[in-house]
């Protein structure tokens, strides 16, 4: 049986994602300063770095082709 994944160590991990299914799981609830809802900011906010890193870099790739 795996053991219970803590916010601390999904941070370190990098296993945000885990978490936030292991939290869900459990029927965790947003609830205002909870380790779940930060989790979820954190991973909804990493999404959109990710998101916006890939798009700049195809409208870099875009710009250097000249298209």
């Amino acid at each position: 049986m795996e053991q219970d994944l803590s916010l601390r160590e999904a941070l370190a991990e990098d296993r945000l994602d885990d978490f936030v299914r292991q939290e869900e799981d459990r029927g965790a609830e947003l609830a205002n300063g909870s380790e779940f809802e930060r989790a979820l900011a954190l991973l909804i906010a990493q999404r959109m770095s990710d998101t916006q890193w890939m798009s700049r870099s195809i409208s870099t790739i875009h710009t250097l082709r000249g298209t």
